[in-house]
Formats: structure tokens, sequence, C-alpha cells
């Protein structure tokens, strides 16, 4: 602070040598520059009330699923920092023409059509103010991280040290593939693999006789007057022959080849190969039926692989749409009270690898969510009731939902 000294002879106080005239002015200077801070706060208000703002674990559970994370931050900082693997880095001074779908200088890398880009800088401030330039540039959906790089770093979520670029003469910034990875890692992908190799190891790998969620589901099922029932995820066929044994016209879709292979030889040494149909189907996608084509969905822990928050809403309302009114939704997913719960490597929002296979571990109000839907697709909670199978043993939920008549 300055201090009172003595009058000039021009009759002003001085400051520390400083006169009260210049002091007055330079305080108005910094009034001045406190005016311009909130007008730029309430500018970043703005444009964040347009965005969709992402915590880190959402931002990385999206690009999981698909999302593209475009980096706007420094070379320096990137060089000093890391890199989230996968992310394109895209300069701010260019952002907007690499991502302006009518722009012939757009970024190639950028899959504009499959999922709104995520925009990530240092502390999620500037990416706030990029992205709802580009929304205005018709990118619905847009959004940023909140916290920057500095929380997703805080957070443990996945960071790589890449070699810095140095651009070729004929080379424009903000044109590069992804960073530190051909492209995100994406588990659900590296799961079908996995889960070939595994089926076909052990074609009995589940036991032969039908699951006790099965057992329990079919009296629900009765009630409603089920005929037509689609399981997904029905893996060596356990519970579809059960259904199908039963009297029940099933549907038995699974992403693994082996898997279906292994039902129609089963459904056809039982006798019951007219009342099950194997499709060939990734829950990650569209489902391939038709509008109310079942009276019934049942997944015996499929809802809880590798599948995050963004893609359980999707499957929910794909089951929604595949559903006559009043048709039920069943089924079972491990819980955070799971003994497995945070062993194995961490996926983030709540996805754990454990001996190769990936689990997305379901705490209570994630069931509200994913029944609660959006745009107006949403299911009534009929009931969720907790149950253990296994040695562990495993703590799993039994969720039943019903598409409104």
């Amino acid at each position: 602070m300055g201090r009172f000294l003595n009058s000039s002879s021009t009759g002003e106080v001085c400051l520390d040598g400083l006169s009260a005239r210049r002091a007055r002015s330079c305080f108005d200077w910094r009034v001045s520059m406190l005016r311009e801070s909130c007008a730029a706060d309430a500018l970043l208000g703005e444009a964040r009330r347009q965005i969709v703002r992402l915590t880190p674990v959402e931002a990385h559970e999206r690009q999981l699923a698909g999302a593209m994370i475009v980096d706007i931050r420094s070379e320096s900082a990137r060089e000093r920092h890391g890199v989230v693997p996968g992310s394109v880095h895209v300069p701010r001074t260019v952002l907007e023409w690499r991502l302006d779908p009518a722009s012939p200088w757009t970024n190639p890398h950028v899959n504009l059509e499959r999922a709104a880009p995520i925009l990530l800088c240092d502390h999620g401030w500037s990416s706030s103010l990029a992205a709802s330039t580009l929304r205005r540039l018709g990118h619905e959906g847009i959004g940023d991280v909140i916290g920057g790089f500095e929380v997703w770093r805080a957070d443990g979520l996945p960071v790589v040290h890449v070699e810095p670029k140095v651009l070729e003469p004929h080379e424009l910034p903000g044109m590069a593939p992804p960073d530190g990875l051909p492209e995100p890692r994406r588990p659900g992908a590296e799961q079908r693999a996995h889960w070939e190799a595994a089926l076909r190891e052990r074609p009995d790998r589940y036991g032969v006789g039908a699951s006790e969620p099965a057992r329990a589901v079919l009296e629900p099922l009765r009630s409603v007057g089920a005929r037509d029932l689609l399981e997904l995820g029905s893996g060596q066929g356990r519970d579809a022959l059960f259904f199908a044994q039963e009297g029940l016209v099933v549907t038995a879709a699974d992403f693994a080849p082996v898997a279906l292979a292994t039902i129609a030889e089963k459904a056809r040494t039982a006798g019951v190969l007219d009342r099950i149909v194997v499709v060939e189907c990734d829950v990650r996608q569209t489902l391939p039926f038709p509008d109310q084509s079942f009276d019934a969905c049942y997944s015996h822990m499929l809802f809880c692989m590798a599948l995050g928050e963004p893609q359980l809403h999707s499957l929910a309302a794909e089951v929604w749409r595949t559903l006559r009114p009043g048709g039920l939704c069943i089924y079972t997913a491990r819980t955070s009270l799971d003994p497995d719960y945070g062993r194995g490597i961490s996926l983030g929002g709540d996805l754990y690898e454990l001996d190769g296979f990936v689990v997305h571990f379901f705490p209570q109000d994630l069931v509200e969510r994913i029944a609660a839907g959006s745009s107006g697709i949403s299911f009534e909670l009929v009931d969720v009731e907790e149950f253990e199978e296994g040695g562990l043993p495993r703590r799993l939920i039994r969720v039943t939902m019903r598409r409104p008549k």
C-alpha cells in the first residue's frame, strides 16, 4: 500500500510520488477493468446457458461412446501437461473453420454427424465461449468440459504425452488426426472380441439350466399375457431356451455370432427351434426390429456391461420403441454394493474392467434416471428388487419397467 507524503507545488497530495490526479486516473482505469470483467462474466454465463456442460467423467463416457473431444489448448500447454488420448487438437484461432461443416477447411478426422463435439481447454472457461460460437454454426448439443484439462487430469482420467508436432510448410494447423491413439479407446468394441473368445472356449460357461432371474420373471411375464419376448444379450441361450420351453416366442439377440450358433443348436436339440429366432445385434446401435414388435424385453446383466450412461439412455429408448404399449422391460444389473465395485481398472463413470470384462456398477439413482428417460420417452418404474448370485456373491438388482399404455 502507498503512504501519504507531502503536497506538491501544485497543491496535489502525493502518494509515494504519484499525484492524486494520476492516482485517480489509475483508480478509474481499474474500475473500468472491473466493469469489463463483469461484462465478460455475463458473456460467459450466457454462453454456458446455451451449451451442454459435462464433468470430465461424463465427457469421458461420451468419448467412449463415440463423441470427439476437441482440444483447443495451446501447443505449449499440451506439451507440458499431456493430452487426452483420442482427442483432436484444433487451435482456438482456427476452430470455427475446422468445425464448420460447410467450410472447405474442415478437419476430416472430426465426424460431425456421429455426435456433437466436446471442447476442452485448460480450465473450462474459453471452451464455453468457443462452444457457444460453434452452436451458432449449427452444432446443437455441443458441450465442453467443466474445469477443463486441469480437472480431467486431477480426476485420474486417461492422459498421454505426445511429441509436439512441427507443421510442414504445406500443412494447416488443426487438421491432424487424434492424439495418442488412432481413435478413442472404446471398451464396448473390445468386449465383442473378448466375449467371442470366452464363449468359444467354454460353450457352457454360465451353466446349462435357466438362471434364477429368468425363473423369477416368468410369472410377471405371464401376468401381462406376454407372448413375444425379446431377450437382449442372450449369451449361450440358457434363458432363451427356458422361455421357449415355457411357450413364449423368443427373439434371442446377441453381438457374438458364436453364441447365436450355440443357441440355434440347443433349440434344435430341444425341439423348440420354431419358437426361437436368433439375431446378431449390437445394443449400442439402433435395434433391428420394427416399432411395437414385442410384449416384453428381458436381459440378464446386459445393462451393466460396457455401456456408459448416454448409451444406456439410448438403449432404453430403443427398447421402449420396440415394446407394445403396456409392455415390460425387465433387466438385471450389478450394483455399487457389489464386492467387486472399485476393483480392477477404472474406466470412469462406475465402469471397471475385471479380468478382461467391463462391468458398469449401478447406483440406485441411475435406475431412476434410465426409467425417467427424455423427450417424452419414459417408463413407469414398477419394481426394483435386490438379490444375490454366484459365489462372491454378486450383488444385483432386478428392475421392472413398463411402457405406458
